[in-house]
């Protein structure tokens, strides 16, 4: 069970680096000569299949089972909307490609926020308080570091178009182009914090399989 909950914490926290390219990068892979991949693909992929190792082990808290069905039905999400950032880097004009990439945002915070629950499940479960309160906090955290930059476009965008005869679409198309350069770093954080929380989740288990400080609650 530890060894599974290792593993799965592992193909997260590699997941995650590439699952960034969907926002940052746009790296593709050659399968064949007619089969060409986004390398966003292989880290959401990474991801899901880390979160159902997770799912797979029996029931570590009341909420265990609740929090890696959530990330699932979120990684889903993600599946979906990825396309989208390539047709709106294509068509930048179209409202509602943007209307989706902002999705995107929208769904990854709340992605972040499920890891950093489920690696604060796994602290509960080993009887680790101080890094419970250190994955919850890193799960909010990451969520506003993306809701600040996100708030600022969107203000930002709002008092260019008052003018605008449909300001509502112009808003929206403009809103990717209105964040701040400075703000980029600050929406990397959130890849970070969560990438750091997973490792500790991860070593907490290796740990425990060595020969464990704290027994973990049964």
């Amino acid at each position: 069970m530890l060894l599974r909950l290792a593993r799965g914490l592992l193909c997260i926290f590699w997941g995650i680096p590439l699952s960034l390219l969907m926002f940052f990068g746009t790296m593709e892979l050659r399968l064949a000569s007619w089969l060409r991949v986004p390398a966003f693909v292989f880290g959401l992929v990474l991801v899901f299949c880390g979160v159902f190792q997770l799912g797979r082990v029996r029931t570590l808290t009341p909420r265990w089972a609740r929090r890696t069905r959530e990330a699932q039905f979120i990684l889903l999400i993600l599946v979906y909307l990825s396309p989208f950032v390539y047709w709106w880097r294509a068509m930048p004009h179209v409202p509602y490609y943007c209307a989706n990439v902002l999705a995107i945002v929208v769904v990854a915070m709340w992605g972040f926020l499920a890891v950093n629950r489920l690696a604060a499940e796994i602290g509960a479960w080993f009887g680790e308080p101080a890094f419970v309160i250190e994955a919850r906090l890193s799960g909010w955290l990451a969520v506003v570091f993306l809701l600040v930059p996100g708030t600022i476009a969107v203000l930002r965008t709002i008092l260019a178009t008052t003018s605008f005869e449909n300001s509502g679409l112009a808003t929206l198309v403009l809103v990717p182009y209105l964040v701040p350069r400075w703000m980029y770093a600050l929406a990397l954080l959130p890849f970070t914090m969560t990438m750091m929380m997973v490792w500790r989740a991860k070593e907490l288990c290796l740990r425990a399989m060595c020969g464990p400080v704290n027994a973990p609650h049964p």
